[in-house]
């Protein structure tokens, strides 16, 4: 039995949430780790969990990434292993830029060293080599890679980290890396003609006409669907555009956008839908949204039978689980051919080469 400590998304419905939940309950239940999360996004509510949750934010409200609990979890858990789930920039500023951790605790869990290792602003680990080789090598960041080109100081965690890839696209970034992919729990996201569903309504679900009811719309519409988190780099605003003369020719289709309708990272989306007046009632969001719970999950799924289309203008994916969420529940998608996009999708739907991609 190993320790873990474990630095990602718990306690909520986001898809590093989903991730560490899907793979960290399996680590408990079938190998029997004891798994600690400092777990971004967690409000502190009660969650259904074989999984130690703690508050990123006990020490600092507005620390949502949790790097002032950091030092003081190794402390107190004595982890065997260390497994951050995060973006590239974010397990470096933990590394290089934590000011809570000055004595560089964290990168003493490391694979291997061989320096100079740099840092931010030409610091490096040059003249650490042999305090830091006491250390076990134990410290793995599993990432995504959602881009080309990318800074070479980030090179670096192949050898503060143990790297591990969602897709193959990540091997254009780091080429020896292992690759764990994201997967899909078939028994929940699968066609409701398998096997119904029961909405949060109380409702059988058993095909895509009573998906459609069961979450309030007309069953003759035609009903496209994307379901993300509503960033820049996510590119919601594309999708309207795209839409937008397709819905002047049909007027049978309607849309809904599953995600928070507003917020400072990417489109406001009444704002939007208001610069087509006439088409603004023929989209919808799930209203009050929160990014941490979301739906309940069943509802989810039944929103992707509920789906004649899945579309998705993002331009850039680490892994794409929603693309695949939506596939698995047999309903087909549109996506941009890029990153890992292309090996998620494949032959399960239509890629669209990208007029251009986000720097």
């Amino acid at each position: 039995m190993a320790k873990i400590l474990w630095h990602s998304d718990a306690g909520s419905h986001t898809g590093f949430g989903t991730v560490t939940h899907n793979i960290g309950e399996r680590l408990v239940r079938d190998y029997g780790h004891d798994i600690h999360v400092l777990a971004v996004n967690y409000k502190g509510d009660h969650v259904d969990t074989n999984l130690k949750l703690y508050l990123p934010t006990k020490l600092e409200r507005l620390d949502v990434y949790g790097q002032s609990r950091i030092v003081e979890m190794i402390a107190e858990i004595e982890p065997d292993v260390i497994i951050t789930l995060n973006d590239p920039p974010v397990t470096r500023k933990f590394q290089w830029r934590n000011n809570w951790d000055d004595q560089k605790v964290l990168l003493r869990y490391r694979p291997y060293l061989s320096p100079p290792v740099v840092g931010y602003e030409g610091e490096t680990l040059e003249g650490m080599a042999d305090e830091l080789a006491k250390y076990p090598p134990a410290h793995l960041a599993y990432m995504p890679v959602d881009g080309t080109n990318l800074p070479s100081i980030w090179d670096d965690l192949a050898k503060t980290t143990q790297p591990v890839l969602m897709a193959d696209w990540g091997k254009t970034w780091l080429p020896d890396a292992p690759v764990v992919y994201h997967g899909v729990d078939t028994d929940l996201f699968r066609p409701a003609e398998m096997k119904p569903y029961v909405s949060s309504g109380g409702m059988d679900v058993r095909n895509k006409r009573e998906a459609k009811i069961a979450l309030g719309h007309d069953p003759d519409e035609f009903f496209i669907v994307r379901v993300d988190r509503n960033s820049e780099r996510k590119n919601f605003a594309g999708t309207w555009k795209a839409l937008v003369p397709l819905m002047r020719k049909y007027d049978d289709i309607t849309v809904h956008f599953h995600c928070k309708p507003q917020g400072d990272l990417g489109v406001e989306l009444p704002q939007l839908f208001s610069r087509a007046p006439d088409l603004a009632h023929r989209f919808s969001t799930p209203g009050k949204h929160s990014t941490s719970q979301g739906w309940p999950v069943t509802d989810l799924a039944i929103l992707y039978n509920a789906a004649d289309l899945f579309v998705s203008t993002s331009w850039a994916e680490g892994f794409g689980l929603t693309l695949a969420e939506s596939l698995a529940c047999g309903t087909p998608v549109i996506a941009q051919d890029c990153s890992s996009i292309t090996q998620v999708v494949g032959p399960g739907g239509v890629l669209i080469q990208p007029k251009d991609l986000i720097t």
